[in-house]
């Protein structure tokens, strides 16, 4: 990942997605992966329906639900709150 070459102390990683993974697994391994070379992983996800698979995937408090677009920028003040 190109983000690991960047010379900032905290990196974060901010995953867009419709919540329906085409594997779960594969997003778990992924952000397994990240959080291991000491990147922050945080989800925005359409749909509040995915979010027993959100909390398996990114964990409890890592990830915004949203239910339209123009929810977007509460979403992501939200998110940058927790940080």
């Amino acid at each position: 990942l190109a983000i690991l070459d960047r010379p900032e102390a905290e990196k974060l990683i901010v995953h867009f997605t419709d919540g329906s993974p085409s594997s779960q697994t594969d997003v778990v391994q992924a952000v397994s992966y990240c959080r291991q070379h000491n990147l922050k992983v945080k989800c925005i996800a359409a749909g509040s329906w995915w979010e027993k698979s959100l909390e398996k995937q990114y964990g409890t408090g890592n990830y915004e639900t949203i239910k339209s677009v123009k929810e977007l920028p509460h979403a992501v003040g939200e998110m940058c709150r927790k940080l």
